[in-house]
């Protein structure tokens, strides 16, 4: 089996109990964003020396104000987004809110043509169709 395949795998494993646990410290009695501020507090560390070990060997580039206005741009909508499953964690069912945040292909896809200039290609719409196909079936009430 090739290294991606197990690492995507192993991704996919961490984000699941990641977004579990997020699940059960709102069933504790914690809020949304109590839930959401929990997890970039103890993500931050591990972002930090995961920045240091992968820098270059001669130092980090300068990074100028436009790169500064993504970063944060990118980290709000970070926090905005998991605020919203978290909070969606709440109001439908587990499998539902991973069902909705497996919606991010289809507004990759449509960034990247819109923002990019970056057509996306006939197997790669169809695999989202089906995705969003099976989205939607998941997301009918029983």
């Amino acid at each position: 089996m090739p290294i991606w395949i197990l690492a995507t795998l192993c991704a996919a494993l961490v984000q699941t109990l990641r977004l579990m646990l997020q699940k059960r410290l709102t069933g504790l009695g914690l809020t949304a964003g109590g839930a959401t501020l929990a997890r970039f507090l103890w993500a931050a560390p591990l972002a930090w020396a995961a920045a240091l070990m992968l820098a270059p060997a001669g130092g980090m580039p300068d990074l100028t104000a436009r790169f500064w206005a993504f970063a944060l741009a990118g980290g709000v909508a970070q926090i905005l987004g998991t605020l919203a499953t978290v909070a969606l964690f709440s109001e439908r069912s587990f499998a539902v809110g991973i069902g909705f945040t497996k919606s991010e292909p289809v507004l990759v896809a449509v960034f990247s043509a819109l923002i990019l200039a970056e057509p996306v290609g006939l197997a790669a719409l169809a695999a989202i169709g089906v995705g969003t196909a099976g989205l939607v079936v998941l997301a009918r009430p029983a």
